[in-house]
């Protein structure tokens, strides 16, 4: 089955309804992984797994996401992750290589239950990169599944 986008939907009547604005999903094991890695050892992930390594001993680790956006502007970026540690972990959020926040994930039931933290960047037209990095200063231990792009509102 093919995918098909519409523009508006003509119903008899003359009502025009319009589709929600389109989200990009980009999957963390697609990602470009430094010191992070692929596992597979919690349930509930999407795609074919999610991304590990951001626990101690690691500061380095990073997950990488390119993306193209049709023109410049704010877009909400809302990660997909998990976080059993009990209490809120933080690494830092980059964007084309700069970093813009040390952004902090809620703690979330344990392992094998995901959150979502939604933040609002500033992109490029054309390709960005979005990246999570466990820096010197962040407390790491989380997991990452994917991102979603949608319009700022």
């Amino acid at each position: 089955s093919g995918n098909v986008n519409l523009d508006y939907l003509s119903i008899a009547g003359g009502t025009v309804v319009t589709p929600p604005t389109p989200t990009t999903k980009a999957e963390a094991e697609d990602a470009t992984l430094t010191i992070a890695k692929v596992n597979w050892d919690h349930t509930g992930y999407s795609g074919t797994g999610f991304v590990d390594n951001y626990n101690t001993g690691n500061v380095g680790a990073t997950t990488t996401f390119t993306v193209d956006m049709a023109s410049a502007g704010a877009a909400d970026v809302t990660l997909r992750y998990g976080n059993g540690m009990g209490s809120a972990m933080t690494v830092s959020l980059y964007v084309n290589g700069t970093k813009i926040k040390q952004t902090s994930l809620p703690p979330t039931a344990n392992w094998d239950t995901w959150g979502d933290k939604t933040e609002t960047l500033n992109l490029a037209a054309g390709t960005n990169t979005i990246a999570y990095r466990y820096d010197s200063g962040d407390t790491g231990n989380v997991n990452l599944d994917f991102i979603a792009l949608s319009a700022s509102s």
